[in-house]
């Protein structure tokens, strides 16, 4: 399984979209049965008027009912200097990335 990204505009962050789909993966991680090692979310610096999201292989798995609603795309593990920690379950969160 590959990393997984999710962008947003300036547009649906105003709308609430990031808002929604971060309380969504709160959510999950209370009510999850589901092992959390390995699993990390990660934001993109804003960039082109946009951010990303970032969800480790783990996370894809963990998250999927959720990630699948926002059109995720595949793409490769982010600079650990170009994103902020949101969340990490067992696992340090830098250590998932670097």
């Amino acid at each position: 399984m590959d990393w997984q990204k999710i962008d947003f505009t300036n547009h649906q962050i105003a709308l609430g979209a990031l808002d929604k789909i971060l309380k969504e993966i709160m959510d999950a991680t209370v009510n999850t049965n589901s092992s959390m090692d390995k699993v990390g979310v990660f934001a993109g610096k804003k960039h082109n008027k946009k951010i990303s999201l970032f969800f480790t292989p783990n996370a894809t798995i963990v998250f999927s009912k959720i990630i699948t609603l926002y059109e995720p795309s595949s793409c490769d593990k982010p600079d650990e200097t170009e994103v902020d920690s949101l969340f990490s379950g067992d696992d340090n969160s830098w250590d998932l990335i670097s």
